[in-house]
């Protein structure tokens, strides 16, 4: 590989091989190859390769997907996607153009061209929002016993709730 190639983003950067197991989130500017198992979310901003024994199962975002194993899950191509004769689809695809080969295996939905890439990328992003916007509890903080029920469990009264309806939804 020349010096030059490796800063190209459409050539091959990264690589997870066949014995490999990944858990969790990547995110990339370069290419990634998956000949193993990937579990989570992935962004990348070029292309995914997953290899015949490939497996993926999770969030997909790239410039373009060549699917020679397994996807279940959603998958979002701003250009292209690729199902070679040996891959199995399940899941939601959207993609500027998609590409199946006979043998190729798509159950799910799909959605293409450039305003469903659009469309389907700004709804990720309020998703992704929204979670931030979910505020977290922390086990070690004490509920306060007017939220307490009888059985030891607890709840959160509403602003319109009064004192009486508390009570009684206390027990």
């Amino acid at each position: 590989m020349k010096k030059d190639d490796r800063k190209r983003p459409d050539s091959l950067t990264s690589i997870l091989g066949g014995d490999a197991v990944f858990d969790g989130s990547l995110s990339l500017d370069g290419s990634l190859r998956i000949d193993g198992s990937f579990d989570g979310s992935l962004a990348c901003g070029a292309s995914v390769t997953i290899g015949e024994q490939g497996r993926f199962n999770g969030d997909l975002q790239a410039e373009e997907v060549i699917l020679g194993g397994k996807i279940s899950g959603s998958v979002v191509a701003r250009k292209l996607v690729v199902l070679e004769a040996t891959s199995t689809f399940e899941g939601d695809l959207t993609c500027g153009c998609l590409h199946v080969n006979e043998g190729a295996v798509f159950n799910g939905t799909s959605a293409m061209g450039d305003q469903a890439v659009e469309s389907r990328l700004k709804q990720a992003n309020d998703e992704d929002e929204n979670l931030k916007s979910v505020p977290s509890i922390d086990p070690q903080e004490e509920v306060p016993d007017s939220q307490k029920t009888d059985d030891g469990m607890f709840f959160s009264p509403s602003d319109s709730e009064s004192d009486s309806e508390i009570r009684d939804r206390r027990g």
